[in-house]
């Protein structure tokens, strides 16, 4: 007696798949798109949202917004000339000196991680005293 094994995921992942694609396919060609959903045994609000994705346009994936990105090249040289100017402002200070001054509305956590570059840099280009001697 032979046994049957059952599918794999990917054939039954694959085979529902096409089954989808044929509801969309009705749905664009202005058939029934229940009809074939029922016949291709999709549930109704499976094939509801493929039907919906299908006319929408892909969403943007990774990468950075345009509009998150604050801490310009403007911003950062405009936050070391007020460090040099008042090296004793606190993080809130500086964050409300770049408000008043460049318009942009950033975190205390930004102005901090943005120091903290600056920071890096400088004690990179820095020499040691024990050098010096």
């Amino acid at each position: 007696m032979p046994s049957s094994t059952p599918p794999s995921k990917a054939s039954v992942s694959f085979e529902r798949a096409l089954a989808k694609a044929r509801v969309v396919r009705a749905f664009q060609e202005g058939k029934d798109w229940r009809e074939v959903a029922t016949a291709n045994d999709v549930n109704y609000h499976t094939a509801r949202r493929a039907v919906l994705a299908a006319g929408a346009e892909p969403k943007q994936r990774g990468g950075l917004r345009p509009f998150s990105v604050k801490m310009t090249v403007e911003v950062m040289s405009k936050l070391e000339e007020l460090i040099d100017e008042d090296c004793r402002m606190t993080l809130e200070q500086l964050r409300d000196r770049l408000h008043s001054d460049l318009g942009v509305d950033v975190s205390v956590a930004s102005v901090h991680r943005a120091l903290q570059g600056v920071v890096k840099r400088d004690l990179r280009n820095r020499r040691s005293p024990l050098i010096d001697k």
